[in-house]
């Protein structure tokens, strides 16, 4: 089981909190993105922005090793899911337009409709579960 990297998602956080108008949830990529486009950027992957993939050959040799080796391109989520180390990680949907039902991390994480102390919220909770496990 991988746990979520505290680092990258505190780093994440950090960053859009210092940077808010380079902050937008509802885009991957570009001049402002959402959280999964910040983690991937800050883990040192570089976006192809008119597709909105990652090139497995430019990730960092850690994280390219979890994907498939006949994959050339993955998804920014992915790509993030990956750098963040939450794909095995449930969070409680109570964000904007939650049900509070238990899901993947990621689709709480990045959900479009988040504000700042949702992201807060749920980065703190991923790093709380982090540090239990450790």
């Amino acid at each position: 089981m991988v746990k979520p990297d505290v680092e990258l998602l505190t780093r994440t956080l950090n960053h859009i909190k210092l940077n808010p108008e380079a902050w937008d949830q509802t885009h991957w990529c570009g001049t402002a993105q959402c959280f999964a486009g910040w983690a991937v950027t800050l883990a040192g992957m570089r976006i192809d922005e008119e597709n909105e993939v990652v090139s497995v050959d430019d990730m960092p040799t850690e994280l390219a090793a979890a994907v498939d080796s006949d994959t050339e391109w993955i998804s920014v989520r992915e790509a993030a899911v990956i750098a963040l180390g939450i794909a095995d990680s449930q969070l409680v949907d109570d964000g904007p337009g939650g049900d509070g039902d238990r899901i993947g991390a990621d689709a709480v994480l990045f959900y479009a409709g988040n504000e700042m102390d949702d992201l807060e919220r749920f980065v703190g909770r991923l790093c709380a579960t982090a540090e239990a496990s450790s």
